[in-house]
């Protein structure tokens, strides 16, 4: 079956369908995440549902026919002194879809969401410095590496640093 990809601007009625492609994420690439796969797992669906009731939150999935295959996150910040700002928080597609362009189509839809909002004057992100792919992705649509935090995530026993990057709009 040809694909056929489309990215949507998820709201409430598609929580199941986000909690699918989010623990996919955390399950496939933990190191990527800043919530384990276990801590997920156990939340109840009435917290999977209330990521929809925030405001500030933009969760877009993209999906193959009805198949959800990756996901992206921004959140944009709503304490006055930070009101520009918008910070992705999540970009994930399935192993068996990268390199067909599907992070770029994500990246894109938040891009495109974050300008419509007048007051956003910055995009922020952190990135696992062993996501090399992510970090090109990320380079390719005009963030910089601004900063480095050492041992900013510690799974089991590994730590891992992180970039900070950003977007001027």
């Amino acid at each position: 079956m040809k694909e056929k990809i489309i990215i949507k601007q998820a709201s409430m009625k598609d929580w199941r369908d986000f909690k699918k492609i989010r623990l996919d994420a955390l399950m496939n690439n933990p190191e990527s995440f800043g919530s384990s796969y276990e801590e997920a797992a156990n939340r109840d669906d009435k917290k999977w549902k209330e990521r929809f009731k925030d405001t500030n939150s933009i969760v877009f999935i993209a999906f193959n026919h009805k198949l959800p295959i990756g996901v992206s996150i921004v959140n944009y910040e709503s304490a006055e002194r930070f009101k520009h700002l918008a910070h992705i928080y999540s970009l994930y597609v399935k192993k068996e879809f990268r390199g067909k362009g599907i992070s770029n189509l994500l990246i894109k839809s938040i891009i495109l969401s974050t300008k419509r909002r007048k007051n956003i004057k910055k995009i922020k992100l952190n990135v696992v410095k062993q996501q090399i792919p992510a970090i090109n992705l990320y380079k390719k649509f005009g963030f910089k590496i601004i900063g480095e935090l050492k041992k900013e995530m510690k799974i089991k026993n590994r730590y891992y640093d992180e970039y900070l990057m950003e977007r001027l709009l």
